[in-house]
């Protein structure tokens, strides 16, 4: 595998050399206004930039420069001559920057909002500049160019002087809270946390411009058949219910705890879940709660919730689906978002579009695309494919990592399938949706909802899956104690910081009176789902985007554990390599080089690779162990 195209930043083993000693330029742009200045809405373009140039620690030029993307030569021969960028949500001017010309593989960014996001840990606090220059006591600026903008007015209306201005304020008080992180991120040892969500930061502003591409013929199909089920299923409830107005909580509060008598959800104190002026709850998701103890109750929520879901498949992904391809050639664009969940993970979701027709913009979750309708998205191109390739079972080989688990180690090196195993037992402890179905598969497939359930501290739900979590935790000995372990860290502490350098806080947290510990739930999960995908994935993508250079696929797409790629036919097996590397042996090789942590047990990889995405019964799947040695689980 060729390692020259990994540039020097990405090998660099002490991150805090680079961001505390090398020389660097910080930036501000200021744009169009349409989507909020995006570069994506090829109708924006630049208004002006103003840039410091950093060296030896010390301000030697301050610039500007009022013009279009093609006015900027003299920026990106700056840009060049520095080690690294500094700007405060650092993807806008990425995007800008690629724009222009420059090539984002070559370039190192630093952006302040990511890094307070590491700081914050868990802590829901405000990360635009102005609260960041309040945290550190710099002294921000809210003028007239900042109230226009807001209201919606276009830069090229205001006097420029102003704006110069303006943009100016915001690069001095970027660099201010930059030299603030700078010390803070040193004390906290978190520098390699930083660097990681840096480097995703270029990833994401390159493969943004890619887009999702939907089969026009493929979307209609599934849009009228919805259309059709949520229509049957409509006039079903609505002779259930009597024709009441379902859309009246008044009416329905009638119908569900006067004319069926369902008894009402009640909370862990077991008191009823109520509305805030103390009405009996209508809403959907304490419907779906609902226990049925008649034939009339039960063909009730039979019918109401297989609506509830054929209606919110519909409306929440269908028909945004429908209306891109009558109205914006069958392409859409996503926005993959850092700073937003609270464990570190990615999320995504298509950027808002203001149909015709339609009074609101309308967008879609991409995270958790059904996965019936991943089969609506093609490459775009008739020699290309589009491939899927995952981390198979990340979290939990992460959790039972983390935590040494002698029987978790076991399995994953045998290639146990943990997903079988809890079918398996949901099966033999007769749950209801898992042994009534036909094949070991479907099996499988359902059950693999809940085979996670007991390692992010859940334990409730029907029998079956009660004696499964507890049947979990004490098979995985190791595991529990651990995360025990972390629970108590914040009942004395109200934080604790993970094997891996990220700390989260728990304020509030302590034991009951039975040895229940508040805030269990996150503290068991938060670690594993952020070492999995909030560190792992990202280097990973990192290394996939850079390898992939100069060859004919492109990365369009990360969700959750998996990364999406177009990828012209003759470049397959390439590619699979490629994945093979990126998804495994480069993570071993950056968390001990980086992290300092030493990940002992085999990385997973699925492959899937067909015209449409995920529309194959095939799949490649392999274990790769630190040492390289690769074994087969197809």
């Amino acid at each position: 595998m060729n390692d020259n195209l990994i540039p020097w930043f990405v090998k660099e083993e002490f991150p805090e050399q680079i961001y505390t000693t090398k020389d660097y330029l910080v930036l501000d742009f200021e744009t169009d206004n349409l989507d909020f200045g995006s570069a994506l809405n090829p109708d924006n373009d630049l208004f002006c930039a103003c840039w410091l140039i950093v060296r030896g620690g010390v301000v030697v030029e301050k610039k500007q420069i009022i013009g279009g993307i093609y006015d900027y030569s003299e920026l990106l021969e700056d840009i060049a001559s520095v080690d690294f960028i500094v700007a405060q949500n650092l993807k806008f001017e990425l995007q800008w920057l690629k724009r222009c010309g420059l090539e984002l593989r070559d370039v190192l960014g630093y952006d302040t909002m990511l890094a307070a996001w590491v700081i914050d840990g868990n802590r829901k606090r405000a990360r635009d500049l102005n609260s960041l220059a309040k945290r550190y006591k710099i002294k921000g600026k809210l003028d007239i160019v900042s109230v226009l903008i807001k209201l919606g007015v276009n830069v090229r209306d205001i006097n420029p002087d102003w704006v110069l201005e303006y943009c100016h304020q915001d690069v001095a008080t970027t660099l201010g809270v930059f030299l603030g992180q700078q010390a803070e991120l040193t004390v906290r040892k978190q520098w390699h946390l930083a660097h990681v969500r840096n480097l995703t930061c270029s990833v994401l502003a390159d493969i943004e411009f890619e887009g999702l591409t939907l089969d026009k013929d493929r979307v209609l199909e599934e849009y009228n058949k919805a259309v059709e089920v949520v229509e049957r299923l409509g006039a079903e409830l609505a002779v259930v219910t009597g024709g009441i107005n379902l859309g009246s909580p008044k009416q329905v509060a009638v119908f569900l705890y006067e004319t069926l008598r369902f008894d009402e959800v009640v909370d862990h104190r077991g008191k009823p879940v109520r509305t805030g002026k103390d009405a009996k709850a209508t809403a959907a998701p304490v419907l779906m709660k609902l226990k049925a103890t008649t034939e009339q109750q039960r063909e009730f929520l039979r019918v109401y919730k297989e609506y509830n879901k054929q209606a919110s498949l519909l409306e929440k992904n269908l028909q945004y689906f429908q209306l891109t391809c009558e109205q914006r050639d069958c392409t859409f664009y996503g926005n993959i978002k850092q700073g937003v969940v609270q464990t570190g993970r990615l999320a995504s979701s298509g950027i808002a579009i203001l149909f015709k027709g339609l009074k609101k913009a309308k967008s879609v979750q991409l995270q958790n695309i059904p996965r019936q309708f991943k089969r609506l998205f093609w490459s775009g191109f008739e020699d290309w494919d589009i491939g899927e390739y995952d981390s198979a079972q990340l979290e939990f080989r992460v959790a039972v990592d983390m935590a040494k688990d002698k029987v978790g180690t076991e399995e994953i090196v045998s290639g146990v399938d943990v997903h079988t195993f809890t079918a398996q037992v949901l099966d033999a402890n007769r749950d209801p949706e898992i042994s009534s179905l036909p094949t070991a598969k479907a099996k499988r497939q359902e059950s693999k909802k809940h085979t996670f359930k007991p390692l992010y501290g859940g334990g409730s739900g029907s029998d079956a899956v009660v004696a499964y979590c507890n049947y979990f935790k004490d098979k995985y000995k190791d595991i529990s104690e651990m995360q025990r372990t972390w629970a108590l860290k914040c009942v004395d502490k109200q934080q604790f910081t993970t094997p891996y350098g990220m700390r989260f806080y728990f304020p509030g947290t302590k034991m009951q009176a039975r040895g229940y510990i508040k805030n269990t739930t996150s503290i068991y999960n938060f670690p594993v789902q952020g070492f999995a995908t909030g560190e792992i994935i990202p280097i990973a993508l990192v290394y996939f985007w850079h390898r992939l250079r100069n060859t004919q696929a492109r990365i369009f797409g990360t969700i959750h554990d998996s990364i999406v790629v177009r990828q012209h036919k003759d470049a397959k097996e390439e590619v699979a390599a490629i994945a093979q590397q990126a998804l495994t042996l480069d993570v071993y090789e950056f968390l001990s080089r980086v992290y300092k942590y030493e990940f002992s047990l085999p990385l997973g990889l699925g492959a899937k690779v067909s015209k449409y995405w995920s529309d194959t019964d095939e799949e490649i799947k392999m274990d790769v162990f630190p040492d390289g040695r690769v074994e087969d689980r197809t």
